[in-house]
């Protein structure tokens, strides 16, 4: 396996609900998505890590609610995009090599569309290659979850704790969304189908197009910043 994504399972552990992705499937992707996840599909597969925290996805699955999202924006089309993972709570990660990796996040308080163009490291210097890219992605996982389990700022642990673990397709989801005027409280989490829970919320919510934005001069965001320009579906 290529070393970037070898490096995953050694970070966050082993995979659960592994499903094998069909050799015919791979082959669909490739030149859409780094050469080095096209290996991690076909030797470890579509899974889950973390106790359901990430979970590496069909991107099939994702193509109708991606065209809904996109169906009338003027600069991005939905078959752009190739979803590879989604979190606990609906939030999508794709790729797209022009972009590199975007994050598509339709149940959050904004919900919001970015987009990573620069390939260069702020903080480094270095330039990751696009399996770096994707790989990292992954590998954040667990230190991602531990990292908001001590703040206190994500309601995953008690999600598990209250709901039980998701199965594939599953995510938790609060009831009522915020889009519906919910609060996002603990206790309002319930799980809830992931496509048609966000095909549901994308029926309300106006989706921020974000920028990624590095500027060495502002001394409050070294590495960077992402700035709201324009809504999905509004002009450039």
């Amino acid at each position: 396996m290529q070393q970037d994504f070898a490096e995953i399972i050694s970070k966050v552990g082993q995979p659960s609900h592994i499903r094998p992705v069909p050799a015919d499937v791979i082959e669909a992707y490739r030149g859409r998505v780094p050469d080095g996840l096209l290996e991690f599909w076909a030797e470890v597969g579509w899974c889950s890590f973390q106790d359901g925290y990430y979970w590496v996805s069909d991107p099939g699955a994702f193509s109708g609610l991606l065209k809904d999202v996109f169906r009338n924006d003027p600069e991005f089309a939905q078959a752009d995009f190739v979803i590879f993972k989604y979190d606990a709570f609906g939030k999508l990660y794709g790729w797209q090599n022009d972009t590199k990796v975007i994050t598509l996040d339709i149940a959050a308080y904004n919900p919001v569309f970015s987009s990573q163009h620069d390939e260069q490291r702020p903080d480094t210097g270095e330039h990751w290659s696009d399996d770096r890219y994707v790989a990292n992605s992954i590998s954040l996982a667990k230190e991602e979850r531990s990292y908001f389990a001590e703040q206190d700022l994500n309601d995953f642990e008690r999600a598990l704790n209250a709901l039980g673990p998701l199965n594939p397709g599953e995510i938790y989801g609060y009831s009522p969304a915020f889009a519906l005027g919910g609060q996002g409280t603990p206790e309002t989490l319930v799980k809830a189908p992931i496509i048609e829970h966000l095909l549901m919320l994308n029926q309300f919510v106006h989706i921020g197009v974000e920028r990624y934005v590095l500027d060495t001069t502002d001394p409050n965001n070294p590495y960077g910043r992402l700035e709201r320009v324009r809504e999905i579906g509004s002009p450039r």
